[in-house]
């Protein structure tokens, strides 16, 4: 038995078609007897016009290119006489939180994502840290956005925190999806709250916290004075190699799986001004 996935499937003709670059999904829907095919229920376009100009926006927004490497149309098993193919074919249709999307109108555009991975080649987020990261399937800004609510927001609430609202994601996405705009929507949702996702408030603590910290990014004289009285704590807490090694009360998160750099005693600021003056 051979199981690939499916990138598009078209409701005029009844056919879902998988493209890559390496063809190693042939392999899987053609010598086998029996072929699976596992597709999100929303892959389905309604005409073969609208699949043929996503399927090349999904070439171009993923390597530039006019059209994949390997395209395969598959229409059902082959016949008796056919020289290959699978005698059997199977769709799995999933939808895995999908309706619930569907059924929010704040988030239901994140299912127009033909997966193309424009949005990852552009983030500054992604080149940075990976895939791997991501802790799932989906990564980058669209899986920031997907993964949250198909699991719940409540378990993947790092994720859409975790990117910097740059807008490059919406302007290279070839669908014109607004990914930051829904990112700022869960971030809404996660601080205030939402009984139909299950999320609840933010603590009183949390709120005072981030309260303090965008107090202190507003005034520039009292962030000044945070840094110096940081880097002047920080010579009590645990060091290896430079490198802040832990970090005691709710703040050890941080260093559960890394060590921290160290607060530079002369901030950034300070030592440009001194650089300038010099030359």
């Amino acid at each position: 038995m051979g199981v690939t996935g499916c990138n598009l499937a078209c409701a005029e003709t009844g056919h879902i078609t998988t493209v890559s670059n390496e063809g190693n999904i042939r392999m899987s829907s053609t010598l086998p007897r029996v072929h699976v095919a596992f597709m999100g229920m929303e892959r389905v376009v309604a005409c073969l016009e609208d699949h043929d100009l996503l399927f090349r926006l999904l070439s171009r927004g993923a390597a530039a290119q006019k059209l994949g490497g390997y395209v395969s149309y598959v229409g059902g098993p082959g016949g008796e006489h056919a020289p290959d193919g699978p005698r059997e074919f199977h769709l799995v249709v999933i939808d895995n939180g999908r309706s619930r999307i569907l059924a929010d109108p704040a988030f239901r555009e994140i299912l127009c994502c033909i997966r193309c991975s424009a949005c990852l080649n552009a983030c500054p987020v992604y080149g940075k840290i990976g895939g791997h990261a991501y802790g799932s399937p989906y990564s980058g800004p669209v899986g920031s956005v997907v993964t949250p609510l198909l699991i719940g927001p409540q378990y993947a609430k790092y994720l859409c925190l975790g990117e910097s609202l740059c807008g490059a994601c919406k302007d290279a996405c070839p669908i014109n999806i607004d990914l930051p705009r829904m990112l700022r929507e869960l971030r809404y949702r996660i601080a205030e709250g939402d009984a139909g996702w299950g999320i609840l408030p933010t603590s009183a603590g949390e709120r005072l916290i981030f309260g303090i910290w965008a107090l202190l990014t507003r005034h520039p004289v009292f962030y000044q004075i945070a840094l110096h009285l940081g880097a002047m704590a920080q010579s009590v807490l645990p060091r290896n190699n430079g490198f802040i090694r832990h970090i005691p009360g709710p703040m050890g998160a941080w260093t559960r799986s890394r060590d921290l750099r160290r607060i530079n005693k002369k901030p950034f600021r300070e030592r440009f001004t001194d650089k300038r003056s010099t030359q």
